[in-house]
């Protein structure tokens, strides 16, 4: 077991085997999924050592209310070099518990490449080695991910989804068609762990930063086993913080979108007044009420885009948090449960 990180931040671990790190590194968050979480341990052993693939595997503890047995990862592994358990001190959701994971691994051993999955079945682990094959293709030189071409959710979710992509392509540009599932190149994830969106949403800081990508095409697969715990309000929440790691291109679009409507606002301000002065259109009083109207909506205009522009600069030029620095303050211990220390 480690010890507690240092308060200078850095990522300290006494569990880590001796022998070299495998090629590849397999992130999975974990709350409350052990059960569905060791049938995908057991479909991801067989799919690599079937492609004659091996990988250490890192769970992410998002401070389960279960408590996690030994059970759970007593087999004998023939891909799965060594499992270890990252135990958060507390609940930080789904993403922050990526993010946290993400930066334990970038400082604690050297990979060709670290792969993010969902632990809950979802995420094929059929799809692994192709991810492999598309990540080795390109040199590993670019993140591969799983692009979802068919879901297999209720109505209501699909119908949200479709409403979210809409917002997203609004507000951002191109759909957000990719989740977690996918595989970094470990000399570009340096980029990822000092970007201060991370702590928000993995997949939109991928897109942000700019770093290469590809998608290949997937289905969703079902869950193992039991519901998802992430509830409605968890899933419009995980929806606005991918959008909001664009927060510079929402305002830009907000900007523009200000813009158009001022321009018609100051339009039908002088059509008002050339109605009033020129024609006889107009009857008592309706040139004042209409001119009212827009110069306040005008106005109110006006306000609302010098509190974005403001508002934009000034988060920028505060200090934010930082994943590489302050994501370890967040873990309690890191366990190694295979092979047995």
């Amino acid at each position: 077991m480690s010890s507690t990180p240092t308060s200078l931040g850095r990522l300290h671990s006494s569990a880590v085997d001796s022998a070299p790190a495998a090629r590849y590194a397999i992130l999975i968050p974990v709350y409350n999924d052990w059960g569905p979480l060791r049938t995908v341990m057991r479909e991801l052993d067989a799919v690599l050592a079937d492609k004659g693939l091996e990988a250490d595997l890192l769970i992410v503890n998002d401070c389960s209310s279960d408590v996690r047995e030994d059970q759970h990862f007593a087999a004998d592994w023939k891909a799965l070099r060594t499992i270890r358990v990252l135990e958060l001190r507390r609940n930080i959701s789904n993403q922050r518990a990526v993010a946290v994971g993400l930066t334990y691994l970038y400082e604690e051993a050297r990979y060709r490449g670290v792969l993010l999955m969902d632990g809950d079945g979802q995420d094929n682990p059929a799809d692994v080695p192709r991810l492999i094959e598309a990540f080795e293709k390109h040199d590993a030189q670019r993140c591969i991910f799983a692009e979802r071409t068919k879901r297999k959710e209720g109505m209501f979710f699909r119908v949200a989804y479709r409403a979210f992509t809409a917002l997203h392509q609004l507000l951002v540009g191109p759909r957000l068609r990719i989740g977690n599932f996918g595989i970094v190149p470990f000399e570009l994830l340096k980029r990822v762990v000092v970007s201060p969106e991370l702590w928000s949403h993995y997949a939109a800081t991928v897109i942000h930063s700019r770093i290469p990508l590809e998608t290949i095409s997937t289905t969703r697969a079902q869950r193992v086993a039991g519901e998802s715990k992430m509830r409605f309000t968890d899933l419009f929440l995980h929806g606005l913080r991918a959008i909001a790691v664009h927060t510079d291109y929402v305002s830009v679009r907000l900007l523009l979108m200000i813009g158009a409507v001022s321009a018609l606002l100051v339009g039908a301000l002088i059509a008002t007044v050339a109605i009033r002065m020129w024609t006889d259109l107009a009857i008592p009083g309706w040139a004042t009420n209409a001119g009212g109207l827009s110069l306040i909506a005008l106005a109110q205009s006006f306000i609302i885009g010098l509190l974005l522009v403001f508002g934009t600069v000034n988060a920028r030029q505060l200090s934010s948090f930082l994943p590489i620095r302050d994501c370890p303050y967040f873990i309690d211990s890191v366990d190694q449960v295979f092979p047995n220390p």
